[in-house]
């Protein structure tokens, strides 16, 4: 089964995704996969890596891989976790976009993003007079 990529909540600043599949590998575009419907790419997407659990039978392997690096492995039955409650989040080659390969057996991952920068509201914001402005009267 080939791996497939469903994004599972999407706000303007995180972004929840599960990969699952047994064989293959499928690719987050930070540029398109990860907007939603009033935001835009405005420079370059950076996005960090702030969760990840891995499921699968005894013989799956999964990488995570930014660019050519592979940043995440992980091999063997059970679940694995890392999740950035310990006061870190994984930066490493967080401007490109994220491949999931699966190979071995059956396996999910889930993993939660965040937006660092790189994306802007789509819509205009109106004013209508200088009461709006909130460098003169707060917001």
């Amino acid at each position: 089964m080939a791996v497939t990529i469903t994004v599972l909540k999407k706000t303007r600043g995180e972004v929840a995704i599960k990969a699952w599949g047994s064989a293959g590998s499928a690719v987050v575009s930070l540029a398109t996969d990860l907007l939603t419907s009033d935001q835009k790419v405005q420079g370059t997407p950076t996005v960090n890596i702030i969760g990840v659990n891995f499921y699968g039978v005894a013989e799956t392997v999964i990488h995570i891989k930014r660019g050519t690096d592979t940043i995440m492995s992980w091999q063997g039955g059970g679940d694995n976790h890392f999740t950035g409650a310990l006061g870190f989040v994984d930066t490493i080659n967080n401007t490109t976009d994220i491949t999931v390969e699966i190979s071995g057996g059956e396996g999910q991952t889930y993993f939660s993003l965040r937006k660092a920068s790189g994306y802007v509201s789509s819509s205009e914001e109106e004013i209508f007079g200088s009461h709006d402005d909130p460098t003169k009267y707060g917001e």
